[in-house]
This record gives C-alpha cells, sequence and structure tokens, in this order.
C-alpha cells in the first residue's frame, strides 16, 4: 500500500484527530490540521508536499471548503477528498465544479476511508 502525506482541514477538533489517528496507524503522514482558508494556505506557501487533502465543508472564516478547494486548485494540481456531515445535494452541486476523488458524509468509518488510499 502507498502512503501519503495529507492535510486534513476540519475546523473541529475531535474528528480532526480521529481522522489522524486512522490515517497515521495505516501509515500515513499526516503533515497538519488546518482550520481555515487562510491555514490552509500557509502549508501550500511553504510549499510543503501534498498528497491529499481531506476538506471539510464548513471551515473556520469566510471560505467554505468548497471555495477553499477552488482556490487551491487555481495555484496547484492536489487530490481532494471532501467530508461533511451534510448530504444537501446543494454542497454536492457545488463540488462538482472542483476535481476532487470523492465526497464522504460523516461520521466516517475508518474502513471506508482506508479503501479510498488502496
Amino acid at each position: 500500500m502507498s502512503t501519503y502525506n495529507i492535510l486534513i482541514v476540519e475546523d473541529e477538533f475531535i474528528p480532526a484527530n480521529y481522522l489522524k489517528k486512522i490515517l497515521q496507524q495505516s501509515g500515513h503522514k499526516v503533515i497538519g490540521i488546518a482550520d481555515s482558508k487562510e491555514s490552509v494556505m500557509t502549508y501550500l506557501d511553504n510549499q510543503i508536499e501534498i498528497d491529499l487533502i481531506l476538506m471539510n465543508i464548513k471551515v473556520k472564516g469566510k471560505s467554505d471548503g468548497i471555495e477553499t478547494a477552488k482556490i487551491i486548485q487555481s495555484h496547484i494540481p492536489i487530490n481532494i477528498l471532501f467530508l461533511s456531515a451534510y448530504s444537501d445535494a446543494d454542497f454536492l452541486e457545488r463540488t462538482k465544479d472542483i476535481s476532487s476523488i470523492g465526497y464522504l458524509v460523516k461520521p466516517i468509518q475508518a474502513k471506508t476511508l482506508l479503501l479510498l488510499h488502496r
């Protein structure tokens, strides 16, 4: 199985650390946890190698995760997997304009998340 450098974008402490634990136990490197567009851009500005971003739809600040993903992909091609507690059709429709590898509805099971990385 390949290992990845993963950035978690999640504005809630408990879900972020749950994802981090799952990923690290599976051999992936979690390079950080960001909670807003601004904190994501800090990782990108520092040219840290990122293979995958787990992007929550709801993040802190004026931009949501979908807007943040659009900004990221306008600067760098990167794999994004959306995460949300909402399965609202509007959110799903808005993510279609972004080159993502998918959309998972919370709560996320470890097995489901890890199947995507094989």
